[in-house]
């Protein structure tokens, strides 16, 4: 689990990039929840998640709604991330989500995430070429095969592509065993220290790849290219 002052200065470097516009305290006070959580073995029912949306509408400055609707909400992002809900209580359910990290099993290589049993839905190469996956619901952050899909399950180098930014940081992972593909970024090429759960939450994973026209067979080499 990242820390706040990472979080804080991640924060502080996207809205260099970013117009924000008060997300970043939104989610900086998510976190801090979070963090007062992790560990105090506090169970995640009704109560305590409209409980702590109530404490983010108060930081948002917004009216809170029914508790049925907001908790209805969370069961409907969770079921799939893409509803378009109240995103105040999806960072609230999120908030809840992040404090079971603390005590997530280490040194996994699942396919779904060891928290909350999603699937992901980013990737990053970290400094020494090793590809860790990002859960799309609690943001959890586990090691993975650098050859595999966690999709389909395969381990096949061959199946695995790259469409890679002018820049080398971001690109699109496919597999073609599956057909699926998975946006992320390679660290080695980083300019700045990242938060990967923000750069998702707030940045989405396609804007910098606007621009990706080459593909590399391998994270091994972020300078292989392959047309």
């Amino acid at each position: 689990m990242y820390t706040e002052d990472q979080v804080a200065e991640c924060l502080r470097d996207l809205s260099s990039e970013f117009a924000l516009n008060g997300a970043d305290v939104l989610i900086e006070s998510a976190f801090r929840i979070a963090r007062e959580l992790s560990g105090s073995g506090v169970p995640a029912g009704d109560g305590e998640r409209y409980r702590v949306y109530l404490e983010l509408c108060e930081v948002a400055g917004c009216e809170p709604r029914d508790p049925e609707d907001v908790l209805g909400d969370q069961d409907a992002w969770f079921r799939d991330p893409s509803s378009d809900v109240d995103p105040v209580a999806v960072l609230a359910l999120k908030a809840l989500l992040w404090s079971r990290h603390a005590s997530a099993p280490d040194g996994t290589m699942d396919r779904k995430c060891p928290v909350c049993g999603s699937d992901p839905d980013f990737f990053y190469i970290d400094g020494d070429g090793r590809l860790h996956l990002v859960c799309s619901r609690c943001d959890y952050e586990w090691r993975y095969l650098r050859t595999g899909c966690p999709f389909c399950g395969g381990n096949d180098p061959r199946d695995i592509s790259y469409v890679i930014s002018d820049d080398g940081f971001s690109r699109l992972r496919r597999c073609s065993r599956c057909g699926r593909s998975m946006f992320g970024v390679d660290e080695r090429r980083a300019h700045r220290s990242f938060c990967y759960f923000l750069e998702k939450l707030l940045t989405g994973y396609a804007l910098s790849l606007v621009n990706a026209d080459r593909t590399g067979p391998s994270p091994d080499d972020p300078d292989k290219r392959r047309k």
